[in-house]
């Protein structure tokens, strides 16, 4: 598990209010999984809900859709399927330290 990303879970601020399209879920922070940093989402970027794990893209005014995952390569696919992985391992860490599981 990439321990940047749980550190960046656990001092994450808030970003955005958005629900996410598939589980209603508030989304309010971004975190890059590249780096393991919190990031400001621009149009065109894709997201993974914290709740549900679907993946998301951020339209032109950060409103949120499910992505249209046919039009990604297998390389991306790959790195999602990847940063999903983490991302729960994150979640799950995160809640254990807050005493939430």
């Amino acid at each position: 598990m990439n321990q940047t990303i749980v550190e960046a879970l656990s001092v994450a601020r808030v970003l955005t209010h958005t629900p996410c399209p598939c589980c209603g879920r508030e989304l309010n922070a971004a975190v890059d999984v590249e780096v393991g940093a919190l990031c400001e989402p621009h149009a065109g970027d894709l997201t993974i809900c914290i709740a549900c794990n679907a993946i998301l893209e951020f339209g032109p005014e950060l409103e949120l859709a499910p992505a249209k995952l046919e039009q990604l390569d297998e390389i991306d696919r790959v790195r999602l399927t990847e940063a999903i992985e983490d991302l729960t391992q994150a979640r799950r860490a995160v809640e254990r330290q807050s005493g939430e599981l």
